[in-house]
């Protein structure tokens, strides 16, 4: 059962993973491809929608709720596909500030008085009871998440106002992962000297753990 588990949780986070890669690409080659692409951003905004739910909804105790949301958003947005070419570009940008600005959001609000900063919850399902000097680290990154998270809405509407429409596209949906990428590997080898006494987790290792306890 123990292996079985494993290999469900493994196979979640690698589909995550190639479904992050592809589906930004082929919005950017949508957006600023042939207007012959377009119609297949509509099915990509439902495998976006209903893929995500099916893989993390399963295994969480709010599975229902989160399979309807997933699957209603994603036949809505498959009934809806003409208007949802019209305004392809204004739709991503809405798609991604909305992503963006909750995750800026939902980790800004863990830092207020009163609350567990939220990498400090996610380093205390994965260790357990976290020690202070931890507890110091993981409230750092957070703000260092919430910050960044910030710039990227920024940036984006910035681009999309200001700028051309290839390097807003370039950047929302091709540079905005690899910046994430970055983000993680820098905090990871910070996280080493910072606290060198500790075992670190790599990326797919924790996602596995976190996944594994939602």
């Amino acid at each position: 059962m123990r292996s079985a588990s494993s290999g469900a949780g493994s196979l979640s986070t690698i589909s995550l993973f190639l479904g992050a890669i592809a589906y930004p690409w082929l919005v950017h080659q949508t957006l600023t491809g042939p207007l012959t692409l377009r119609p297949l951003y509509g099915y990509a905004s439902v495998i976006s929608m209903t893929l995500p739910a099916v893989l993390l909804g399963w295994r969480s105790r709010y599975r229902l709720p989160i399979l309807c949301g997933g699957f209603t958003l994603g036949f809505f947005f498959y009934g809806h596909q003409a208007w949802l070419i019209k305004h392809i570009d204004w739709f991503y940008l809405l798609e991604y500030s909305a992503f963006n600005s909750i995750l800026c959001l939902g980790f800004g609000r863990t830092l207020t008085a009163g609350q567990t900063p939220m990498v400090t919850q996610f380093a205390t399902r994965i260790r357990g009871a976290v020690t202070p000097d931890i507890a110091v680290y993981t409230r750092a990154v957070t703000l260092a998440w919430t910050v960044f998270f910030g710039i990227l809405v920024l940036v984006s509407l910035m681009l999309f106002l200001l700028g051309s429409h290839y390097n807003w596209s370039l950047f929302a949906t091709t540079l905005t992962p690899a910046l994430v990428c970055l983000m993680f590997a820098i905090e990871y080898l910070i996280r080493l000297r910072q606290l060198p006494r500790i075992k670190h987790d790599g990326i797919i290792s924790m996602l596995q753990t976190l996944l594994s306890r939602t």
